[in-house]
């Protein structure tokens, strides 16, 4: 009989196929529309989740060997990266606060340098307390950047709406709800890094590998794929406005710049008669 671990493998197999071609549409065709880091974190996001998956079905397969332990619960717990770099892009779209998206920035980064190093000393059993610890950190500065994000998101929302024009309105209101999604994948990850890791890692309920599949289907995957989709469908939403607003406003830079040299040259004309008179 097929446990619980092989059929979510199979249903992120299924659901990230079609997903990894999509999304590579999406940042292809907005990619220079921008902002592109609220485009293209969603292709790793997918190859992640669909190699996840496979990996997933390699370990039902062997699970004695422990690098590819390692290797996939790694790939099982780096899907909020990609998400949360998604929602700073598209706060870009709405509002440019330049100091604070670069703060964010930096943060996002070293979160990632702490989640690298952290899965490098994976593989090394004598430091794993300290693998734990940076795992731990970096999930806390994610869960901070995301914090601050959705603040900041509610500020422009509920305090600053009329600073917000017609047209980017709807990316504030979509990523509001995209937020409780990701807050709910966020907090499934906290709990996983502080209560299964070390020598938990294969006993606790709280492991997307060892644990309880449902858990981790309905508080991580299913969080994840919501949230997936509402990117998509602002980048939709993008590619159509964007490509309609650029055309004209293109247009209307030609036409504007074609004036303003007709207008300079009858200016050299008029001046050039006025002088030969």
């Amino acid at each position: 009989m097929v446990d619980q671990h092989t059929t979510t493998a199979i249903a992120q197999i299924v659901f990230y196929v079609p997903m990894v071609p999509i999304t590579s549409y999406m940042c292809y065709r907005n990619w220079k529309y921008g902002p592109r880091m609220a485009w293209y974190p969603e292709i790793p996001f997918s190859l992640l989740r669909l190699i996840g998956g496979v990996l997933t079905l390699f370990h039902e397969r062997d699970k004695n060997n422990r690098l590819l332990i390692i290797v996939t619960i790694v790939f099982l717990n780096v899907g909020l990266v990609p998400l949360i770099m998604s929602f700073l892009g598209i706060f870009r779209l709405i509002k440019k606060f330049h100091i604070f998206a670069s703060v964010v920035r930096y943060n996002i980064f070293v979160a990632i340098g702490l989640l690298t190093v952290s899965g490098a000393l994976a593989a090394t059993p004598d430091l794993a307390q300290v693998q734990a610890v940076l795992s731990k950190i970096a999930d806390l500065q994610f869960a901070c950047v995301l914090a601050a994000l959705i603040s900041a998101c509610c500020l422009l929302y509920f305090k600053m709406k009329d600073e917000i024009g017609d047209s980017t309105m709807i990316y504030l209101q979509w990523i509001l709800i995209a937020s409780p999604p990701i807050c709910v994948r966020t907090a499934y990850g906290l709990i996983s890094v502080f209560e299964a890791s070390g020598d938990n890692m294969t006993t606790s309920m709280w492991s997307p590998l060892f644990g309880s599949a449902l858990a981790f289907s309905l508080l991580a995957l299913v969080p994840e794929y919501i949230t997936l989709c509402i990117y998509l469908f602002l980048a939709g939403h993008r590619l159509r406005t964007a490509k309609r607003c650029g055309l004209e406003r293109r247009k209307t830079r030609e036409h504007n710049s074609a004036q303003e040299h007709q207008n300079i040259d009858d200016g050299e004309r008029s001046v050039e008669y006025v002088e030969l008179r």
